[in-house]
C-alpha cells in the first residue's frame, strides 16, 4: 500500500470531537492514533513523538488503508471499525484491542498523543549507548557551554535557536539520548 498524491484522502483537520484507536508496534509499544469524525468527513494518524522509527513509515501505512476505505465510499468511523477487523498484532504495527476511545478534539488528541510517559523515559534509557564515553563528554561540555538565555527557550528566529540546539542535538545522537529519526532537522533560512 502507498500513501500517495492520488490516494483518496478524508479531510485532515476537525474541530470537533473525534473518535480514536491506539496503535502499537510489534513490542505493543505505544506509536499513533488513528482518528475518525464523521460531521466533518475528517480521518487521520496522530503520531507520538520520539520513540520507535517504525511510528513514521507504518503512519503512512495506516493513512493508506485509511484512503482506500474512503475510495470506497466509508464514512470516516465506519473506516476506524474496519480497521479494527483487519489488525495483526503479528504486524509491525496493530491496533490495541480495546483501545476505541472518544477525545474532544483533535488538539486534544495531539496533547495526549505527546505526553511523554514513564514507560516512554524507561524505553529511552535502555537504548543508551553508555559504552560511547566521548558522545557522553561531547554531551556534558554542550550542557556545560548553554547561557541562561540558551535554556530561556522562547520562539525567537531559528537560525539563533538552530545554533544552540544543533550542537546538544548532535551530541545527544551520539549518546543514544535521542533517536536519529526523531531529531529535528531545520528549514534552510
Amino acid at each position: 500500500m502507498t500513501y500517495g498524491p492520488d490516494t483518496p484522502r478524508y479531510h485532515a483537520t476537525t474541530d470537533k470531537p473525534v473518535h480514536y484507536l491506539a496503535v502499537a508496534n510489534a513490542r505493543g509499544e505505544p506509536i499513533g492514533y488513528l482518528w475518525a469524525n464523521d460531521e466533518d468527513g475528517a480521518a487521520g494518524w496522530c503520531p507520538r513523538p520520539g520513540g520507535d522509527p517504525v511510528r513514521l513509515d507504518e503512519g503512512q501505512e495506516w493513512l493508506a488503508r485509511l484512503g482506500e476505505a474512503k475510495g470506497r465510499g466509508l464514512a470516516p468511523t465506519a473506516a476506524l471499525a474496519e480497521l479494527v477487523r483487519g489488525s495483526d498484532p503479528r504486524r509491525p504495527s496493530h491496533i490495541v484491542p480495546g483501545s476505541l476511545a472518544a477525545a474532544a478534539s483533535l488538539t486534544a488528541l495531539t496533547e495526549l498523543a505527546g505526553r511523554i510517559t514513564e514507560a516512554d523515559d524507561r524505553r529511552l534509557l535502555a537504548r543508551l549507548d553508555r559504552a560511547n564515553s566521548h558522545a557522553w563528554h561531547e554531551l556534558r561540555q554542550g550542557l556545560a557551554e548553554l547561557t541562561d538565555e540558551d535554556r530561556d527557550v522562547q520562539w525567537r528566529p531559528a537560525a539563533r535557536i538552530r545554533a544552540a540546539l544543533g550542537q546538544s542535538a548532535t551530541r545527544s545522537t551520539a549518546s543514544g539520548s535521542i533517536a536519529s529519526s526523531a531529531r529535528w532537522s531545520p528549514s534552510a533560512p
